[in-house]
């Protein structure tokens, strides 16, 4: 004969049991809650010009190894515009193909100009590789306009973080009156990745992920300067 006692427990049992089903039907059941948005990035809305300097018949700097500084300056440039336009922000490229923007430097430089001083510009990164007759010279360059102070200051939010990310040694920024940072109202830099007559380095502005690696600095250096204020 079955206890009273045994038939108290196993009819709690299955009490419990069906308690634990409705439960979790009712949980899943529940609409989901979206995860909650990221905050927009400090570059969100803001209008920045890229630059990939030279292309076409101007290949600029020519590396230890015969490579042309143009094409470098343009894949760098793509990254960074993945960047930005991944953080809200609008990109105007001057140069998206290896082809120069007029028939003559002086064609080329105008169109270039044309773009930077659109009015709603809000910043504009010109980028270049570098190179010197001292072929141990490396490491990151940026320049501004001289007495530029929100170019300055750009400047060197973004060497900053070019430093630190290449590991080259952090040089002061320089003030330059050049094309591209006299012709816009806009804060400008010129940022100089590293020296193609330097072989080691030469070597690195080749490889895909230390364009990726540049291309992050760059976009971490316009990031601090919005946040900045």
């Amino acid at each position: 004969m079955i206890s009273v006692r045994r038939i108290r427990r196993e009819f709690a049992t299955a009490i419990l049991a069906l308690l634990i089903v409705l439960a979790a039907a009712a949980f899943i059941g529940r609409p989901r809650i979206a995860a909650a948005e990221p905050a927009f990035s400090s570059s969100h809305g803001r209008t920045i010009v890229i630059d990939a300097g030279h292309g076409g018949f101007d290949g600029g700097a020519v590396g230890v190894s015969g490579a042309l500084e143009a094409n470098i300056n343009l894949e760098v440039a793509r990254l960074l515009r993945t960047r930005l336009l991944e953080s809200g922000a609008r990109v105007l490229m001057t140069r998206e193909t290896e082809d120069a923007l007029g028939e003559t430097k002086a064609g080329d430089m105008a169109f270039r100009k044309s773009v930077i001083e659109q009015d709603g510009v809000d910043l504009v990164v010109s980028i270049h590789m570098n190179k010197f007759r001292d072929a141990r010279v490396n490491g990151p360059q940026v320049f501004h306009m001289p007495k530029s102070v929100e170019g300055e200051k750009l400047a060197r939010f973004i060497l900053m973080e070019l430093s630190r990310d290449t590991g080259k040694n952090k040089r002061e920024v320089h003030s330059e009156n050049f094309f591209m940072l006299r012709n816009t109202k806009a804060p400008a830099v010129i940022v100089e990745c590293g020296f193609m007559s330097n072989r080691a380095e030469e070597k690195l502005l080749l490889d895909p992920d230390y364009q990726q690696l540049l291309a992050d600095a760059i976009y971490n250096g316009i990031e601090r300067y919005y946040g900045a204020g």
